[in-house]
C-alpha cells in the first residue's frame, strides 16, 4: 500500500521581489486542491503579496468541472477583495494540462478571468511566469475596493 505525503502542496514567501510560490508534490485530490486555494490566500494576506507563481506540473489530470467553476466563481473573485489589490497570478503546468482543459471547454481566456479584479498568466515553463510576474511589477498595482 502507497503512503501519500502528509502536505501535498508546499507555499514559500520570498521577499525580494515580494512573490508567493505555491508548489504541487504530487497530485492533489480535490479537497486537497481547496485546501491548498485557501492555503494561498491565508499566506497572501499574512504577507499582504499580490504575486503568485503556482507550479502544478506534478498534477497529471484534470479535476472535474465544477472545481474550475468554484476556482473561478467563488475562489479568484475573493482574493483581490481580501488582499485589497490586484492579485497577479502565473499559473505554470504541462502542456498535456492546458489541452485536457481546452478540450473539456474549459477556456483559458476565460471572460472571468479577464477581468479587472485579477490579472492571470498561463504558462508552462517558470522562467516564462517569472518575466510576466515581473512585466506585472512595472504597472502600478491598483487597490482593489
Amino acid at each position: 500500500m502507497a503512503f501519500l505525503p502528509p502536505h501535498p502542496y508546499a507555499v514559500h514567501y520570498q521577499t525580494q521581489p515580494p512573490l508567493l510560490r505555491g508548489l504541487v508534490l504530487r497530485p492533489l485530490l480535490t479537497l486537497e486542491f481547496t485546501e491548498a486555494c485557501e492555503m494561498l490566500l491565508a499566506m497572501a494576506q499574512r504577507y499582504q503579496c499580490s504575486y503568485w507563481l503556482l507550479d502544478g506540473r506534478a498534477n497529471e489530470s484534470t479535476r472535474p468541472t465544477d472545481v474550475y467553476q468554484w476556482l473561478v466563481k467563488e475562489f479568484l473573485p475573493q482574493v483581490p477583495r481580501a488582499l485589497k489589490q490586484i492579485p497577479h497570478v502565473a499559473f505554470v503546468a504541462q502542456a498535456s494540462f492546458w489541452d485536457a482543459l481546452q478540450t473539456r471547454s474549459y477556456p483559458l481566456s476565460n471572460p472571468a478571468l479577464a477581468a479587472p479584479a485579477f490579472h492571470i498568466g498561463w504558462f508552462t515553463e517558470d522562467d516564462d511566469a517569472e518575466a510576466w510576474l515581473n512585466l506585472s511589477r512595472s504597472t502600478p498595482n491598483l487597490v482593489f475596493q
